[in-house]
C-alpha cells in the first residue's frame, strides 16, 4: 500500500507540474463541448473562469 500511494503521489506531482490555466481552459471546453451533445436539459453558469454545472440530477 506504501508502494501505491508513493505512486500516485508522484503521479500527481507530475500532472500537477504539467498543467497549465491554457490547458484547464481547454479541458472545460472539452467537457462542456461533450454536455451539449447531452439530451438531458442543464444549465451552465460561468464568470468566464470557472464554469459551474446545476440541475444535473432529476428528481423521482
Amino acid at each position: 500500500m506504501i508502494i501505491q500511494a508513493k505512486g500516485t503521489r508522484d503521479a500527481q506531482k507530475i500532472l500537477a507540474e504539467s498543467l497549465s490555466q491554457e490547458i484547464i481552459k481547454l479541458r472545460s471546453i472539452e467537457a462542456f463541448l461533450e454536455l451539449a451533445k447531452s439530451s438531458n436539459s442543464k444549465v451552465i453558469i460561468t464568470d468566464g473562469k470557472a464554469p459551474f454545472l446545476l440541475g444535473g440530477e432529476e428528481k423521482p
